[in-house]
């Protein structure tokens, strides 16, 4: 996020300043703020942490819709399916086709929107409750 700031920041102003000494300034002040800010511990847990909850929750995610409308979908299954806002499964269900291989592509894109819809703080919760930690 701070990351992205800085980038704004340095765009906006860039038209003060002549493009050679623009992208000067870019490379060192990237450079520090690499070595200095966003390779601290703090962040890197902190991005690793997130990885391991989105790699937590695709994994389970994942697997409970590759067979969401058939006779193999399991009961496991059903109910990480519950969970999802009836938003997603709606959505799903009027842009089916019948198509396998494009109802799975809508299946899985059902995931990555519920998963990328997620706060950080929900995303840890939800982590923490179906990992059993809560």
């Amino acid at each position: 996020m701070f990351k992205l700031q800085f980038l704004c920041f340095f765009q906006r102003i860039r038209f003060l300043l002549p493009e050679q000494r623009f992208f000067c300034i870019m490379a060192v002040m990237e450079g520090r703020c690499l070595l200095q800010i966003f390779n601290t511990p703090g962040i890197l847990k902190l991005e690793l942490s997130g990885q391991v909850i989105l790699d937590f929750l695709l994994d389970y995610f994942v697997p409970a819709v590759l067979y969401y409308d058939s006779a193999y979908c399991t009961e496991a299954d059903k109910k990480l399916l519950a969970i999802f806002s009836g938003n997603y499964k709606q959505d799903y269900q009027n842009t089916r086709t019948g198509t396998e291989s494009f109802d799975l592509y809508l299946r899985l894109l059902m995931v990555t929107d519920y998963i990328s819809g997620m706060t950080d703080s929900y995303a840890r919760t939800l982590y923490r409750e179906l990992s059993g930690i809560e």
